[in-house]
């Protein structure tokens, strides 16, 4: 990670965070094109293998993102390897559904983008779409509240939440 720039986001940083909360589907990670092919080749020399992943691109708020899933053929455990023509990985990473997994790992750290909400296990839904819908109701499941709208306190500087409500957890 260090060589290439690549980091980690997505559920993997996010159970960092809150461990034993649940485990992560698939382990994300996001790098800038010129180190792309190696991250790729790196992922494939571990014995993983390129599947199609038809729906990537609708679960992020900018289309220029590019997703490669790999699968490892006997665990069936997936790796995501995202690029886009962002100057700078983080503003990959900010591509998400919700502020709530806008958090990566890099060589060096853990950072947290929106620490006050994320560690309170809340976050603000940022794209709406059918895709993303089943992203949140995915970390809603898991315990996690994820709201619409945001305001900042007066004088307060906290964050709080217009109409006070969550999106509600399936029934």
């Amino acid at each position: 990670m260090r060589r290439t720039g690549a980091v980690i986001s997505g559920s993997v940083a996010l159970a960092i965070l809150h461990p034993h909360q649940f485990i992560p589907n698939d382990i994300d990670f996001y790098v800038l094109p010129p180190s792309f092919p190696a991250v790729l080749k790196y992922i494939e020399d571990c014995g993983y293998e390129i599947r199609p992943y038809d729906r990537a691109l609708s679960n992020y708020f900018h289309q220029n993102i590019v997703v490669v899933r790999l699968v490892h053929p006997i665990s069936r455990k997936c790796v995501n390897v995202m690029t886009g023509l962002d100057d700078h990985v983080v503003k990959l990473v900010t591509c998400f559904h919700s502020t709530l997994v806008m958090n990566y790992l890099s060589w060096f750290s853990v950072v947290v983008l929106y620490p006050d909400w994320t560690l309170k296990k809340r976050g603000l839904i940022v794209t709406d779409t059918l895709s993303s819908r089943q992203c949140v109701t995915k970390y809603v499941n898991r315990g996690y509240a994820l709201y619409r709208d945001v305001f900042v306190g007066i004088g307060t500087g906290n964050p709080g939440v217009s109409q006070g409500q969550p999106v509600p957890q399936p029934q």
